[in-house]
């Protein structure tokens, strides 16, 4: 069983930094109901907040700053790449790695249900001749290909990461 437990911390490190990289691909698509055009944002636009429908300086649509989607893309690749430091430096023992992969695990699995929830926890704003309006939830918007690639990502991160927990209480 060692033998197949040894690469799974490394293959739940490349895991999050897929998670990671998706905040530059489309995460969010919006269809006119309309015209039946598709608008598309990224990742990084709908998690840190920006403008998406510009008349001027003073009258401008944006979304604002999402701490779950932020959370959802970074935590897992942050969490992966310190425990695939420590162990690099600390050489942890089996016990303490499957702890830290136990936390990786859940990490992984928050980030795919924050993930699948990207359409009902973005918010925007209207500002009108200089007013901010209310937050509102971004209306038809529908997961984009970025997300899917990033929550598929983080539930084979979770499988990975679970396995790794696992392997060293199996193997005793």
């Amino acid at each position: 069983m060692k033998k197949y437990a040894k690469p799974l911390p490394y293959v739940a490190f490349i895991f999050g930094l897929i998670t990671f990289i998706t905040i530059f691909l489309a995460g969010l698509q919006w269809t006119n109901p309309i015209t039946q055009d598709v608008t598309m944002y990224t990742g990084l636009s709908i998690s840190f907040g920006s403008r998406y429908l510009i008349i001027n300086d003073n009258n401008y649509s944006a979304f604002a700053f999402n701490i779950g989607t932020s959370i959802a893309y970074i935590l897992p690749f942050f969490l992966s790449l310190c425990f695939f430091v420590l162990n690099q430096i600390l050489k942890l023992k089996e016990g303490k790695k499957a702890v830290l992969m136990g936390i990786l695990a859940v990490s992984f699995f928050a980030s795919f249900i924050l993930l699948i929830l990207i359409p009902n926890t973005t918010m925007s704003y209207s500002v009108i001749f200089g007013t901010r309006g209310d937050n509102s939830v971004f209306a038809n918007g529908a997961l984009a290909y970025g997300s899917y690639i990033g929550f598929i990502s983080s539930i084979l991160g979770f499988i990975t990461a679970a396995f790794a927990t696992v392997f060293p209480i199996i193997d005793r």
